[in-house]
């Protein structure tokens, strides 16, 4: 359920913490933040793409904290992912992802 009311980074805390039990530390609040501020538009983008936005963040943030905020983001819908190797052996690597379009300017 879209609560619109709430900005993107609201509704990712809230749902962590209900759909999943987990705390929203600064680390992926700086995560989400920076995704939905550069990618708002649609854009699709990779972890790494992420990994290398939040290197200039004032507090350092794991690459393995950025690929399990991705992982949660998808699982509570907030996050959609664009597979784009082979079915059979996807490669995290050249996963893609992209904002729900209910999400987008």
């Amino acid at each position: 359920m879209i609560r619109r009311n709430r900005g993107y980074v609201a509704e990712f805390a809230i749902r962590l913490n209900e759909e999943k039990g987990c705390r929203a530390t600064r680390e992926r609040l700086i995560i989400v933040r920076k995704i939905y501020e550069q990618f708002r538009q649609g854009q699709e983008f990779t972890a790494e793409e992420i990994c290398g936005i939040v290197k200039s963040a004032p507090r350092r943030v794991a690459r393995s904290t950025v690929y399990r905020t991705l992982l949660f983001l998808v699982e509570i819908k907030l996050l959609l992912r664009v597979e784009t190797g082979a079915p059979s052996q996807p490669d995290p690597q050249q996963t893609r992802y992209r904002l729900p379009a209910e999400w987008c300017d």
